[in-house]
C-alpha cells in the first residue's frame, strides 16, 4: 500500500516538479516503506518515465545514475549507523528527499552521528540540507555533517567543488569548512573549489558576504568578500589573494560546461578525469605544461580530445575509462 502511494507521489511531483508533495506526507510515506520496496519504486519510475520525450534531462540522467548504483549495490551515501542503500539513494535523486531522510530512516540517533553525500567522478548532484540550503556538488565531490547540524552552526566539511545557495538565519551562522579554508556566511550563495590534487583553492562569492579564513602553518588569516569576488589560496606558498569573479567560467560546471583560461594541458586533464570519469595517462610530457584557453559546452570526452589534439598535435586512444596520450606520428 505504502509502496503505492510513494509511487504516487514522486509521479506526481516529476509530472508537476514545482507542485511537490508535502514533506510531512513524504515522511509519513517513507517510514513505512521498505528499503527493497524503495529500490521497487525507483526502478518503476524509470520505466514509466523513461519513452516519455519531454521527460526533464537532468531527472532523466539522475534515475539512470540510480538504477545503475541499485544494480551495482553501490552506497553513495555513507553513515556510522546501519543505513539500507535503496532509503539513501533517494536523497540525490530528487533534493525534496533532502537529508531528513537519512536522519528519518535511522532508528538511532547517537550524538556523534555523521552523515556524507559522495559524488562520484563523472557525476554531479543536487541535495537540500535539513534547514532548506541546497548544494550542487561537482564530480568527485564529498560533504559531510552530523546529525546536530541545526544546533548552534550550521556546519558541514567539504571535498571537492560545490555551489551552495544558503537560507538566511541570522542566528545561525553556515560554515563550510575545507582542508585549509573555513568560509562563514548567514545567507548566500557561493562556490568553493578545494580538491586536494589542486594547488590552488577557490571560494568565489556570487550574492551576500563571506568571511573566509585560512589555516596554514599554524597561521590563521581572515578576509571579507563582496559579491562578485573570488578568494584564491596557494596552497604551496601560503598566500591569499582577491580577485574578480567570473560567474560565466567559474560556475560553468554547474550547466556541464568546461571553460579552461590559460591552463596547463596537466590542469586541463584532471577536470577531464572528474567531468567524464576516467583515467588520462600521459605519455607525451613534453606538452604537459602548455597552456590552452577554450570552452567546450556538453560535449563528449572525445570531442574535447579531438579539439585537443589539434591544438596540441597528439594522438590519443580510449580503452573503456582509459585513455591514453602520445606523441602524434604525423609531427
Amino acid at each position: 500500500m505504502e509502496k503505492n502511494k510513494l509511487f504516487e507521489l514522486l509521479s506526481a511531483y516529476i509530472k508537476q516538479k514545482n507542485a511537490g508533495p508535502q514533506s510531512s506526507e513524504m515522511k509519513k510515506v517513507i517510514r513505512q516503506t521498505s528499503d527493497e520496496e524503495l529500490g521497487d519504486v525507483l526502478s518503476g519510475l524509470w520505466n514509466e518515465f523513461e519513452l516519455t520525450e519531454n521527460y526533464d534531462a537532468e531527472l532523466k540522467a539522475n534515475y539512470k545514475a540510480i538504477e545503475r548504483r541499485i544494480r551495482n549495490k553501490h552506497i553513495w551515501f555513507k553513515t556510522r549507523q546501519i543505513v539500507k542503500y535503496a532509503a539513501v539513494l533517494l536523497l540525490p535523486v530528487l533534493s525534496l528527499l533532502s537529508a531528513w531522510l537519512l536522519i528519518e530512516r535511522s532508528n538511532v540517533r547517537p550524538e556523534n552521528s555523521v552523515f556524507s553525500v559522495s559524488v562520484a567522478p563523472g557525476e554531479s548532484s543536487k541535495v537540500r540540507l535539513p534547514d532548506g540550503s541546497e548544494v550542487k556538488l561537482n564530480a568527485e565531490s564529498e560533504i559531510t555533517f552530523c546529525n546536530n547540524y541545526q544546533e548552534n552552526k550550521r556546519m558541514l566539511q567539504l571535498k571537492g567543488e560545490a555551489v551552495f545557495k544558503v537560507v538566511k538565519n541570522k542566528k545561525m551562522p553556515f560554515v563550510v569548512t575545507t582542508e585549509y579554508l573555513d568560509v562563514e556566511v548567514l545567507g548566500t550563495t557561493f562556490n568553493v573549489k578545494t580538491y586536494e590534487s589542486d594547488n590552488l583553492h577557490e571560494v568565489a562569492l556570487v550574492e551576500g558576504s563571506v568571511k573566509l579564513s585560512t589555516r596554514h602553518n599554524n597561521t590563521e588569516k581572515s578576509i571579507y568578500l563582496e559579491p562578485n569576488q573570488k578568494a584564491v589560496f596557494n596552497k604551496s606558498t601560503g598566500t591569499l589573494s582577491v580577485k574578480p569573479f567570473e560567474a560565466e567560467s567559474d560556475l560553468a560546471w554547474t550547466k556541464g560546461i568546461l571553460v579552461f583560461h590559460g591552463r596547463s594541458l596537466l590542469e586541463i586533464n584532471h577536470e577531464l578525469e572528474r567531468k567524464f570519469g576516467v583515467d588520462i595517462r600521459m605519455n607525451y610530457p613534453e606538452i604537459e605544461k602548455d597552456l590552452f584557453t577554450g570552452t567546450f559546452d556538453n560535449n563528449s570526452i572525445e570531442d574535447v580530445l579531438d579539439i585537443l589534439r589539434i591544438h596540441y598535435g597528439f594522438d590519443y586512444r580510449i580503452n573503456q575509462k582509459t585513455v591514453t596520450i602520445y606523441p602524434s606520428a604525423k609531427k
